[in-house]
């Protein structure tokens, strides 16, 4: 009993032992060194060498704000959280070749920057290096600089954000980038003259805004391969290339560019809204390509709305040096079209012909003598379903989908609208004639027409009425048959003498020259005094 007792602890101790060996293997690399978990702070490369063997980091690596010089972290392939780099001034270059995936974000926040001078050595990050890189879910470089190179190997997908702010340097290095399933965001790097996006294919949004660059034509963006996007803004730039954009899913703007001239979008065939405000000296706007905007209006919208919420459809607002709309040649397809500023002629060919789909057109213009008659007669022929505003110095001209079904009046206005009231009531007048003119022809022509029919009712029963009274009571019927048979009704030529009367097939004529024009105008003789054919025969006359 005492040997199978101590076999039983025997056992038991080999056991925990295992156990204790298989934690220890799995926190140590291939030379017996411990691979921590969680978060691993590195002060200096001596730091970093304590991992070099540990092929998996099962927590996150921040760098702490006294490192100095440069920091490789060899060896590691996956580190399942974010790699921090925040308030680092002293650190001259981070950097792994093995690296293959992070599986949070790279963040290096106001890192690189010490109290020297711009431009001196006192910037100190030169390189950031990770050749292997295949995966990143994130990556933000906010207030940071590069000196040299900056390279996250040769083709990053389904990142899930980038963010670039505060880049006190230019040129910025390329990102070698083709998908971003979240937000590229690019902010306030006043001194950075271009950004290059060469292998971004996709991404789920775009926000660029306050960038207005260290030369005199602002920044430059480029996006030579982009050719699907979520959303995008465009704000506070010089100049931007998207040649192979071809949708939008949901908004593209361009506003607040003051150094922007030019709004060129080549392939692009359809958005959800497209709206141009507030860019100074933006000159033109052409999408050649563009069919759709496919964001629909709310019912009993209005152009006041329109205005607060620039979400829908076509909003050109506010760009002075923007005086022609044209370049959008297809476009067929917008629940709104809002126009507003200094435009002097609008073209859209796209909506001259049904089908097209347009909910409301409200355009407000400065330039005296605009015409608005062509959106006029779009409204009539639906081109333009619902509402329609046109705002000129002259006055403004109105009309709402409920004017389709009124017979008279004028459709309300918008309360901010000043109109002339000369104009408008010649184009009231105008309606109600027209509408009056439109119900009342066909009105007047049943009336008479039932008139007559009810004349020629009572004008039957009349003959009727006499015929039985002067047919003898002897014979009757067949008196009454003959009248009924239309040929044995006596001839003009039987009954006053005259020429004969020649038939051939459908035709008839009568020989002027035999007819006695004296007895044809003589008087009638009485009902009483003519025998019974007779007598109906000139009832019915």
């Amino acid at each position: 009993m005492s040997f199978l007792r101590r076999l039983w602890y025997l056992s038991a101790l080999v056991l925990r032992v295992a156990l204790l060996v298989e934690r220890v293997t799995a926190q140590t690399g291939p030379s017996g060194d411990t691979c921590p978990d969680g978060l691993v702070t590195i002060n200096s490369q001596k730091d970093a060498d304590l991992i070099q063997n540990c092929t998996t980091i099962d927590g996150s690596i921040a760098l702490g704000s006294s490192v100095t010089g440069a920091i490789r972290l060899d060896g590691i392939e996956t580190i399942t959280g974010s790699i921090r780099c925040n308030y680092i001034s002293e650190l001259a270059a981070l950097s792994s070749d093995s690296l293959q995936t992070i599986g949070g974000d790279l963040s290096l926040i106001n890192t690189g920057m010490s109290a020297g001078v711009y431009g001196s050595a006192d910037y100190y990050l030169q390189d950031v290096r990770f050749p292997a890189l295949k995966a990143v879910s994130g990556i933000n470089f906010t207030g940071t600089v590069f000196t040299g190179q900056l390279y996250l190997g040769d083709d990053l997908q389904n990142v899930s954000s980038v963010t670039i702010s505060g880049f006190p340097y230019s040129p910025f290095p390329s990102l070698n980038i083709s998908s971003i399933e979240g937000t590229l965001s690019i902010t306030n790097n006043d001194d950075v003259s271009s950004f290059e996006f060469d292998l971004l294919k996709s991404a789920g949004n775009v926000y660029i805004s306050n960038n207005y660059g260290n030369t005199p034509f602002g920044l430059n963006v480029s996006f030579p391969n982009l050719t699907d996007v979520g959303n995008m803004t465009i704000q506070g730039i010089g100049n931007i290339s998207l040649p192979a954009l071809g949708e939008v899913n949901g908004s593209l703007e361009f506003s607040e560019n003051r150094l922007l001239r030019e709004i060129n979008l080549p392939s692009l065939g359809g958005a959800g809204n497209l709206l141009i405000k507030n860019n100074s000296n933006l000159t033109t706007v052409t999408a050649t390509q563009m069919k759709y905007l496919w964001s629909t209006a709310e019912l009993n919208a209005s152009c006041d709305a329109f205005a607060l919420e620039p979400t829908k459809g076509l909003h050109i607002e506010d760009n002075p040096c923007l005086s022609v709309i044209q370049g959008l040649d297809r476009l067929k397809l917008a629940s709104v079209v809002y126009l507003a500023g200094n435009i002097s002629s609008v073209s859209l060919p796209g909506f001259d012909n049904v089908p097209t789909f347009t909910d409301y057109l409200c355009l407000a213009t400065s330039v005296s003598g605009f015409n608005c008659g062509p959106f006029e007669d779009r409204w009539k022929n639906q081109t333009i379903k619902n509402d329609i505003l046109c705002q000129t110095p002259q006055g403004t001209y109105t009309q709402n989908a409920s004017e389709r079904t009124q017979t008279s009046g004028r459709p309300a206005q918008p309360s901010n609208v000043i109109s002339n009231s000369a104009n408008h009531s010649e184009k009231s007048v105008g309606v109600g004639a027209g509408v009056g003119v439109g119900i009342g022809v066909p009105v007047v022509l049943a009336l008479i027409y039932l008139i007559d029919r009810s004349r020629r009712r009572r004008r039957q029963l009349a003959t009727k009425h006499e015929t039985e009274r002067f047919l003898p009571e002897e014979g009757g019927a067949a008196a009454a048959g003959e009248l009924q048979g239309h040929d044995n009704r006596p001839r003009l030529s039987e009954l006053y003498g005259g020429g004969e009367l020649r038939r051939s097939g459908a035709e008839a004529s009568i020989d002027a020259d035999a007819i006695r024009p004296m007895e044809l105008d003589s008087p009638r003789r009485p009902p009483s005094e003519l025998p019974v054919q007779e007598k109906a025969h000139e009832l019915e006359g």
